[in-house]
């Protein structure tokens, strides 16, 4: 055994038995003389803070004694319960009040939620009415931070029994805000939005503005996360308005950062971005260190999503930095399965496959199913492109599940496209059509413009693929259009290298040859290995049918050791069953060495 350890044991042990050799009542009064020397060495007794259910409380000011606070309210305790203590019993337990709710605030700032719902909850114990409605609150509000769902729940519901036995309406009003963030989190839009409007109308009777304008942000996302897009906007407009008269610049950075997801999911990247930017602004002026984490984790995909690759790959990371600090778990997960879908694009696999699972790990801890059936969907992916193609369907189909279930019609349009590819490279023509169809229905209903541009590139495919050139080429036109009009950088690069095969099959093959320089050139700058393997194996192809053997032997060794390096062992296949008849039409001997 080390001696240092050796000995912290025994002094532990020797503290314990020196403790316990004390009669109750003198360790009672040691507690109570410990409280007040505690005070007397930290500059006196701390103020009272304001009370709980204050609707427009001064700043709390802090105090030397904040952080040892919640040991001060266990002196407290100890010497009440000592049964022998020289203090008045009103004015102990007066002090433990004190110093449990200085303690609760000094944790919540520090972002250490579980020992912050622990003082809350212990607070709540100790006073009655309104206080008592708020503590509860404010623990189910930690734990909520926690990922402890279920917890906060039963804490909320507390809570909200008391308001109501009470006749409290404005704290009703808080309760069921909160609420609506939690069913929102664990995937219930529909009880979401009506506790959401319910919360709205009595914070509103109430005239707390500056809470209303919290409850209208809120339930602005909800309706967001049901695609109802316009509705979502305009309440946090009203949302925003409430907020700057109210000079809650936190909170205005916050929903600003809500309506800036908006933005992108209705392919205004631009708007997103600005939003997002001056959010992140506000949340730093207010030292707010848990969103400011998830402001940076929203950027980075938007970066990912505009193939700004680096600044992505910087951003998730200092995100998830913010997320493990502040005890973020929920926010960790999304990042977690955010980052790797742009380590699967830049063809870290193993790294991706990791993050996919320790993401989704996270999320089902906290019960957040939205994003568990996100990450699922992306998760299908990388099985697909590693050539696990039964496993692949097998996740397609439980996100979808999970997206009905909880109502994303976004991603449940994003994965029948995904099964629409995954049926066209299976052959399964028809069924592919079909999940294709229904897909560019939803993308259309709820205007998403990233996920049309993305389905109709996957629709351009099959029309190809069953010979109906003419279609296929108005369609992958389409999709180029709305993927530069949303800035989607990833899919335009996709699109015009299988463009540039339609162009090939019909012998433009100076418009085939433009059209692969174009998209490998995008595929390089966002690292998107796999594309840029499957792209320089295509036009191989192209090299062969116009006679360059040389060119073409040489894009076929990089895209081959492309694919083999990420194991889609699937595509390599299909590429090279595609070059021996393309050195079959073309005459060549050589095949055998291009394909080798």
């Amino acid at each position: 055994m080390n001696a240092e350890t050796a000995y912290v044991f025994r002094h532990a042990l020797l503290r314990e038995a020196a403790y316990q050799v004390q009669l109750p009542g003198d360790r009672g009064r040691l507690h109570e003389a410990a409280l007040f020397i505690v005070e007397e060495v930290l500059g006196g007794r701390a103020p009272e803070a304001p009370p709980l259910d204050c609707v427009d409380p001064p700043k709390f000011v802090s105090h030397a004694t904040d952080a040892v606070a919640f040991e001060m309210a266990e002196h407290a305790r100890i010497a009440m319960e000592s049964g022998r203590p020289r203090t008045d019993r009103a004015e102990l337990a007066g002090l433990r009040a004190r110093y449990l709710l200085r303690g609760a605030v000094h944790f919540d700032r520090s972002c250490r939620v579980v020992e912050s719902a622990r003082a809350w909850r212990a607070l709540a114990a100790e006073v009655e009415g309104a206080a008592r409605i708020e503590a509860l609150r404010r623990a189910g509000i930690a734990l909520q931070f926690a990922g402890r769902s279920t917890d906060a729940e039963d804490l909320y519901g507390q809570s909200l029994a008391a308001a109501r036995m009470d006749r409290a309406r404005r704290a009703e009003g808080l309760v069921l805000g909160d609420l609506l963030a939690l069913y929102r989190e664990t995937g219930r839009a529909e009880t979401a939005i009506r506790t959401g409007e319910q919360a709205v109308d009595l914070l509103r009777d109430s005239g707390d503005r500056r809470s209303e304008g919290l409850a209208l942000g809120n339930l602005a996302g909800a309706l967001a996360d049901v695609d109802r897009s316009e509705e979502s906007e305009r309440l946090y407009a009203q949302a925003l308005d409430l907020l700057r008269r109210a000079g809650d610049r936190r909170n205005e950075g916050v929903f600003l950062g809500g309506l800036a997801c908006l933005y992108l999911d209705t392919g205004r990247m631009e708007l997103a971005e600005s939003n997002w930017v001056r959010g992140l602004e506000m949340v730093r002026e207010a030292r707010d260190r848990r969103f400011e984490g998830v402001a940076l984790g929203n950027l980075a995909l938007l970066y990912h999503r505009t193939g700004r690759v680096a600044e992505a790959a910087r951003a998730f990371e200092e995100a998830l930095v913010l997320h493990r600090e502040t005890g973020n778990l929920r926010s960790e997960g999304i990042a977690l399965g955010n980052q790797a879908c742009l380590l699967l694009e830049t063809g870290k696999v193993g790294e991706a496959e990791r993050a996919y699972e320790r993401a989704l790990a996270v999320l089902r801890e906290v019960g957040d199913r939205r994003f568990e059936g996100v990450a699922r969907a992306n998760l299908g992916v990388l099985y697909e492109e590693t050539g696990r193609l039964e496993a692949a369907e097998r996740a397609f189909g439980d996100a979808l599940e999970i997206h009905r279930e909880v109502r994303d019609r976004t991603w449940e349009g994003v994965s029948l496209g995904s099964l629409g590819g995954l049926y066209r490279r299976t052959g399964r023509a028809a069924q592919a059509e079909s999940a294709f169809a229904t897909a560019l229905a939803i993308h259309r209903e709820i205007r998403d413009a990233l996920g049309e541009g993305t389905t109709l590139a996957g629709l351009a495919g099959l029309l190809f693929d069953t010979g109906r050139l003419d279609a296929a080429e108005r369609t992958f036109g389409e999709a180029l259009a709305l993927q530069r009009e949303v800035r989607d950088r990833l899919g335009e690069g996709i699109t015009l290298g299988e463009q540039a095969g339609l162009f090939q099959a019909a012998g433009r093959f100076e418009e085939a040859e433009r059209a692969y320089a174009e998209a490998l050139a995008i595929h390089r700058e966002l690292g998107n290995r796999r594309w840029e393997g499957a792209h320089l194996c295509d036009r191989a192809r192209l090299r062969v049918a116009t006679g360059r053997a040389v060119e073409a032997r040489d894009d076929w060794a990089r895209g081959a050791a492309l694919l083999a390096e990420l194991g889609d062992a699937a595509l390599f296949e299909d590429k090279a069953a595609a070059l021996r008849r393309a050195c079959s039409i073309a005459g060549l001997e050589a095949s055998e060495d291009l394909r080798d």
